[in-house]
């Protein structure tokens, strides 16, 4: 490679790194959460027992928080991916640009170690739950990093 492919390639895994740190960081965060509504297993009003009706509440309002914060986690990372990846592209790629299928092929398997990586490391520090949420938090990158760059790289890498 060159020496601005060779740049190139190596700010875009940068990009493609920090990337997976922060989807690790928030699914870690929102898996390890613990519940914000609980009782003590005694409630009664006028004489009634309302501790099944105020744990299944709780149970509601937990589900509806956790939900909450996966959904900003998921907005925020969409938003930091848009803005890391899309200028990035314009920037990185002109039509002067000289483009081989050692660079497509390198930056495919940049984004498939990234992604590996950040899903093994949810599994090991935080269980399956960790997982799902990280691929969950992941699929903004990776859609961004495959149809923009990697689709756009191999197919003028052709020519």
């Amino acid at each position: 490679m060159k020496n601005r492919s060779l740049a190139r390639f190596i700010v875009f895994a940068l990009i493609q790194v920090a990337l997976c740190v922060l989807a690790f960081v928030f699914a870690a965060g929102i898996s390890s959460a613990e519940s914000e509504f609980q009782t003590d297993g005694s409630i009664y009003v006028d004489g009634t027992d309302f501790t099944p009706l105020a744990e299944l509440g709780g149970e509601a309002l937990n589900g509806a928080l956790s939900l909450l914060a996966l959904g900003a986690s998921f907005l925020v990372t969409a938003v930091i991916s848009a803005v890391l990846l899309v200028p990035f592209r314009f920037i990185a790629i002109r039509k002067d640009s000289i483009l081989t299928h050692v660079e497509a092929r390198g930056t495919l398997i940049v984004i498939l170690v990234c992604t590996a990586v950040s899903l093994i490391s949810a599994a090991i520090f935080g269980g399956v739950d960790c997982v799902v949420v990280t691929l969950m938090l992941m699929i903004p990158q990776i859609l961004l990093s495959v149809l923009m760059y990697w689709l756009c790289i191999f197919l003028r890498s052709g020519r």
